[in-house]
């Protein structure tokens, strides 16, 4: 039920093979399902993925570039599915769009922090205040960013959920 439809077909195979295996591993991990259960035996599954070029459902509501990843990583053609790290790049990215709903919040993480669950509130703050154009005086927003301060940091770590939730209110 893993296997790449090259490799059913005893076709000439490769690393994107692999990728087809995550694809399937990634849906499992959303659904907590097992896939292809319909299928009574190998022959039956064969002709579905191979011939029909059937795929597991993905559900409704699913994050779109975690969808796109799946159906990427899945793709009847192996030329077509993304390298090994064309997928860690994707599920950097991913992670943000997952943790954080705000359109703008979520461009501020990927740009400066793409990669990263967790930083110093130093780090976050410098970034902060270069993309707002704060003024590097900053004694009249020191009450704004001591509040921001107490809901979003944490032992002075700033983390990928907190800013998601924060963002949320």
């Amino acid at each position: 039920m893993y296997m790449a439809p090259e490799v059913m077909q005893s076709m000439p195979y490769g690393q994107k093979a692999d990728i087809y295996s995550l694809g399937i591993v990634l849906w499992e991990l959303l659904t907590r399902k097992k896939p292809f259960l319909e299928y009574k035996n190998k022959n039956e599954l064969k002709e579905a993925v191979c011939v029909r070029n059937e795929r597991p459902g993905i559900p409704l509501g699913t994050e779109p570039s975690l969808t796109m990843l799946i159906n990427d990583c899945w793709n009847a053609d192996p030329n077509q599915r993304p390298t090994a790290s064309q997928v860690m790049e994707s599920l950097k990215s991913i992670l943000v769009d997952i943790a954080v709903t705000d359109k703008i919040g979520r461009s501020f993480w990927k740009s400066h922090f793409l990669g990263q669950k967790e930083l110093t509130w130093d780090v976050f703050q410098e970034k902060l205040s270069i993309t707002l154009n704060l003024p590097k005086d900053l004694k009249d927003l020191s009450l704004n960013l001591q509040c921001l301060k107490a809901v979003l940091a944490t032992e002075e770590k700033v983390t990928l959920q907190n800013w998601g939730k924060v963002l949320k209110w």
